[in-house]
């Protein structure tokens, strides 16, 4: 099992790190052989069911050729441009799921983010935590969060995924980006996703 995986993205860069019985992450500038972090997963414990971030306790790296449609994994435990970060885990009855991508050819240093979480009964508070580790701000006109460090400037944005948008919201420096819609019966699959880059 792996303690430890990177993967980068023009200027970012995501650090999946074992903690306890999970995967935590940091999101990364690295810049001139610096590495200066922005943010990181707020994790919970073994016994929460329903955590502050997703549950995940398994994860593999794997790149997806421009020319080839089937991934295969990587041989190392570093990826870039077309490598794509696969997690999952389980916290109470619920099964969790995370893949992390760049966003597109078009834009250098970008990043998705893409979870889920299978639901099974109904829900405490769904949706990814972060830790601010440099200056942030609500920007009014996207609807993101705004992250400057050494003179360059981020947003982390949520997307819209079957019709609904996640809510975002800063609190005590904590990034709270939760998925929002009637979610209805149970059991049922909830999704939402974001993206972080200097768009």
């Amino acid at each position: 099992m792996v303690d430890m995986l990177t993967l980068r993205r023009g200027l970012l860069a995501v650090n999946f790190e074992k903690r306890l019985d999970r995967y935590a992450h940091r999101i990364a500038l690295v810049c001139d052989s610096e590495t200066t972090p922005l943010a990181e997963s707020v994790e919970g414990w073994p016994e929460d069911d329903w955590p502050p971030s997703p549950a995940l306790q398994q994860l593999q790296m794997e790149e997806r050729p421009r020319q080839s449609p089937h991934p295969h994994p990587l041989p190392k435990g570093e990826g870039e441009d077309h490598a794509v970060a696969l997690l999952v885990g389980m916290a109470g009855h619920s099964h969790w799921s995370l893949g992390v991508e760049p966003a597109s050819e078009s834009e250098s240093s970008c990043l998705q983010f893409d979870v889920a979480c299978r639901l099974r009964s109904t829900p405490g508070e769904l949706g990814s935590s972060y830790r601010l580790l440099v200056p942030a701000t609500l920007d009014p006109v996207s609807g993101g969060v705004l992250l400057d460090a050494r003179g360059c400037r981020f947003c982390l944005r949520v997307e819209i995924v079957d019709s609904a948008m996640a809510r975002v919201e800063i609190v005590e420096s904590v990034l709270s980006i939760r998925p929002s819609g009637n979610i209805g019966k149970v059991p049922a699959t909830v999704r939402w996703r974001y993206s972080i880059g200097n768009f």
